[in-house]
């Protein structure tokens, strides 16, 4: 029974390479794979191989540098691959398919080669974000005298973790690091933006916020409101990595609690959670709450 990976996201999404029996594929940054994404910086040469034999489809990691996860669960030795599993590896995602889902003898070669290898920034030129991403960067990274950080939803995307492996200061906002957020400084280390966005937005798992406070005191305030309590003493978890938990608490809290979550932050700035072809803002002003609405799609911007 043949069976089809298929790139899920990135300048290759829709490229495919099908299975059959007897047949195998490896995958990775350089030629000495068959599938060469040489686009992106997280994968090794060689990063993992993929066999397909009269037992099954079976997924082993090469001893890659960042890992090879299979529904969020990092590889040790190898993993039998089923219909509709997800392979993330460095920052590429995959989606495995078999049985009725592949059309018999189809087949796609992949060797994704950008025309221009220059790498810029860490990033090459067949990984630029599509405009209104790139819209989404450059309004984050807008100067404004303060320091950028990120609150990310790293425990809900494996890719999300491998970026932030690379930051050089970061940290959860408690001590159960697979269900707290992780606070990344991005000001210091500007280059890592544009992964984050191509991995987070749209999906609910970053909000950014500047602060010209130290990040250890800008990570003790937001800690204070992950474990919250209901009127009633009951303890959760109050998701601020996500704009559809946030943004709904901004708008709709008192003066009071909407000067209590500013506190050292100076802006919150997240996708809007109704339509990610917008980037929304959130100030306050001796006014009151006042909320700036990015349309990425035209960078034309439109206050409320």
């Amino acid at each position: 029974m043949p069976v089809r990976i298929e790139i899920a996201d990135g300048p290759f999404a829709g490229n495919c390479y099908q299975l059959n029996e007897g047949e195998c594929l490896t995958v990775g940054r350089t030629s000495k794979s068959q599938c060469v994404l040489s686009h992106d910086n997280y994968l090794s040469g060689l990063h993992f191989q993929i066999d397909l034999s009269a037992r099954g489809c079976v997924l082993r990691d090469a001893n890659s540098s960042n890992g090879t996860f299979v529904n969020d669960q990092r590889v040790t030795a190898e993993v039998e691959l089923r219909d509709g599993d997800r392979v993330i590896a460095g920052q590429t995602r995959f989606l495995v398919r078999t049985g009725d889902a592949v059309a018999p003898k189809s087949r796609t070669t992949l060797v994704m080669r950008p025309q221009d290898d220059t790498m810029i920034s860490g990033r090459s030129p067949a990984m630029a974000l599509e405009a209104p991403l790139r819209q989404a960067v450059d309004h984050l990274l807008r100067p404004g005298g303060s320091v950028l950080y990120g609150l990310v939803d790293a425990a809900a995307d494996a890719s999300l973790s491998v970026i932030l492996a690379a930051a050089h200061q970061h940290q959860t906002l408690g001590p159960d690091a697979e269900a707290a957020p992780v606070l990344v400084n991005i000001g210091a280390q500007q280059a890592l933006l544009p992964d984050l966005v191509h991995a987070a937005w749209g999906r609910g798992r970053m909000v950014c916020l500047t602060s010209n406070h130290p990040f250890e005191s800008v990570r003790r305030h937001l800690r204070s409101f992950f474990l919250a309590r209901t009127e009633d003493g009951r303890v959760f978890r109050f998701r601020l990595q996500d704009p559809r938990i946030l943004q709904p608490f901004l708008t709709g809290g008192s003066p009071a609690e909407i000067t209590h979550l500013f506190g050292p932050v100076d802006s919150y700035r997240m996708e809007d959670p109704r339509d990610s072809s917008k980037l929304v803002e959130f100030t306050v002003t001796p006014t009151g709450l006042k909320q700036n609405i990015v349309l990425l799609a035209s960078a034309a911007a439109a206050h409320t």
